[in-house]
């Protein structure tokens, strides 16, 4: 079974004039008949032509999972930006991935960890880059890519994905589908969910915030800020405060793991993500 709740996907799309419009065919080919199929499983196709349009999407997708209980997949049908940045609208107007990262918290939020993401986007997976461990996570999940991806592949697996993942309700058996949906282009779409994230980003945390270059910077900022003029021809002071910096990594590494995965507000969820501070 599938490890997050879904009764509902929304494909939204904004493809320009003449392109193939491989969202709607998903939601008609495929997406619209399950809907029929299954009991309390929906699908929507949302069309989107400007900025405007997008964020009107997205607000009444929050609205909805807030009003009536929706739990949905949202799978984009949209450019990604040569840039790496963000979604190319058929406007040409640019959302980049720090607008839409906090809307997606937000959402995320609303549904206690659950929301995932399919992206039919080339570079999609660079949305994870902007990962904030003090923040609660953006996603469940989501299936990106880092490379480019042409229409013809993402249309064939991503059928296949839906087709399965719809059928059996296993996620690792529609990745493996997805995989192998199309053996004449090697695949570079990635499954990466919400405790791979955390831990790439909490190790980065962790590299970058307590090397030592930058635990010295911290302590020399610490003694400037109280007007300390330490002469300690030992280091006694500074290895003291290594000892209680280090020590403090695990109270930090708690309190970001909670926040991050919503214990608080979805207490459930503490025995849905496990991830121990020895793993770091």
């Amino acid at each position: 079974m599938a490890e997050f709740e879904f009764n509902k996907v929304y494909v939204l799309e904004s493809l320009k004039q003449g392109e193939r419009l491989t969202g709607k065919e998903l939601y008609e080919d495929l997406l619209n008949r399950k809907a029929y199929l299954i009991t309390d499983f929906e699908a929507e196709y949302i069309s989107i032509n400007n900025k405007e349009d997008f964020w009107k999407a997205l607000e009444k997708i929050k609205d909805k999972c807030i009003t009536e209980g929706q739990y949905p997949i949202l799978h984009f049908e949209i450019h990604g930006s040569k840039d790496k940045d963000g979604l190319v609208l058929n406007s040409g107007e640019l959302i980049g991935w720090d607008e839409l990262y906090p809307n997606l918290v937000y959402l995320n939020s609303i549904m206690g960890n659950n929301l995932f993401i399919t992206l039919a986007v080339c570079y999609g997976a660079f949305i994870m880059e902007l990962i904030k461990i003090e923040k609660a996570a953006p996603y469940w999940g989501f299936i990106g890519s880092f490379e480019e991806i042409l229409p013809d592949d993402l249309s064939i697996c991503y059928n296949d994905f839906y087709n399965e993942f719809l059928t059996n309700y296993n996620l690792n058996e529609a990745i493996k589908k997805l995989h192998e949906a199309n053996p004449s282009i090697p695949s570079t779409y990635r499954l990466i969910n919400s405790e791979e994230t955390f831990k790439i980003a909490y190790k980065k945390y962790f590299n970058e915030q307590f090397d030592e270059e930058k635990i010295n910077t911290r302590f020399e900022s610490v003694l400037k800020q109280n007007n300390f003029n330490l002469k300690d021809e030992n280091n006694i002071s500074l290895k003291l405060f290594k000892e209680n910096l280090l020590k403090s990594k695990e109270n930090y590494f708690v309190k970001h793991k909670r926040t991050f995965f919503m214990f608080d507000n979805f207490p459930d969820n503490e025995n849905r993500f496990q991830i121990n501070y020895q793993e770091f």
